[in-house]
């Protein structure tokens, strides 16, 4: 049996190995911003803001930030998987039963639910990579957390 797998990987290239997920932000990037949170669009597009997207479907990357109390929620298009990964502090993702508190390094599979996820302690910073399913694409229950180790620039 043939298993299809989608393998992320994503990688930013900086002039300086001393470069942080800090510094990743940059004003050519478009944005979008209210009082308690900011959107850069990296790849792809978030509400009204696009960057670089093609007639073709393409992966979606937003760098999101959340000051305390902040919410975000956003409905990927259809069939679009979708992962999250907390660069900094503390995000909770998912609502009522489904909820899981999310720290630093931390990546959780989503799937192609809608996604909501709210910093109400201390504030948080993660991307959100979404991307085509494949055409069967495998029953994964959403809202997997999978702990990874700290994320290394090269």
């Amino acid at each position: 049996e043939i298993i299809p797998v989608l393998y992320v990987t994503i990688g930013f290239q900086s002039k300086s190995s001393e470069q942080n997920w800090q510094d990743i932000s940059s004003d050519a990037v478009p944005m979008v911003q209210d009082r308690s949170r900011s959107v850069r669009v990296l790849c792809g597009f978030f509400e009204k803001v696009h960057n670089l997207q093609p007639a073709i479907p393409t992966p979606i990357v937003l760098d999101v930030v959340l000051e305390q109390g902040g919410e975000f929620s956003w409905k990927p298009p259809s069939h679009y998987q979708s992962f999250v990964y907390v660069i900094s502090g503390v995000v909770e993702l998912g609502r009522l039963a489904e909820v899981s508190r999310c720290c630093t390094d931390t990546c959780v599979y989503i799937g192609e639910k809608d996604i909501y996820a709210c910093a109400q302690c201390s504030g948080g910073r993660f991307l959100v990579v979404a991307a085509p399913s494949i055409p069967t694409p495998l029953p994964v229950q959403a809202y997997t957390k999978i702990d990874l180790g700290p994320l290394k620039l090269l």
